[in-house]
């Protein structure tokens, strides 16, 4: 067998051997982070908030996020891969206009593919809830369930 044959078989032997056990494929290690699964369930006015934005965001500006189902409820997410949310006290966001993050950019390329959509309504939820938000919880354990009820204004009911 020649020389080149031997490096070749050697070769394929190796890349086959890493690809199988899994190298070149980095995992996060998400057990040292001691995650929180949060569930839970928003309304407006006493009514489900559908399509909702939802974060739990901790003083060093790091979040959880989810986006409300067609009943109000939620489920946070830590990243695109795994749900939870990192245990201590959190302001909480929500939103009725606003996508999850990193959503926008790719949102943002389709909508001006789909011009003939309605446009976004308006934000219904008043900024003491998102952008001013008075909304905090504190996550402790390793299952947590939040509800928020949430009023507009007196002005715009």
């Amino acid at each position: 067998m020649s020389r080149f044959c031997v490096w070749r078989s050697a070769t394929i032997v190796a890349v086959s051997a890493c690809v199988l056990s899994g190298c070149g494929t980095p995992q996060p290690d998400y057990g040292s982070l001691d995650l929180s699964t949060v569930t839970g369930k928003v309304t407006l006015n006493g009514e489900p908030l559908a399509g909702g934005l939802v974060i739990f965001e901790a003083g060093d500006l790091t979040f959880s996020y989810a986006t409300t189902d067609g009943r109000g409820r939620y489920r946070l997410m830590f990243n695109s891969q795994r749900p939870g949310v990192t245990k201590g006290r959190k302001t909480v966001r929500i939103w009725s206009s606003r996508r999850a993050p990193g959503l926008a950019e790719a949102e943002g390329a389709e909508d001006e593919a789909h011009a003939d959509r309605p446009a976004r309504t308006s934000e219904r939820v008043p900024p003491r809830y998102n952008d001013r938000s008075e909304l905090t919880v504190t996550v402790e354990r390793a299952r947590e369930t939040f509800d928020f009820a949430l009023r507009s204004d007196p002005k715009s009911i």
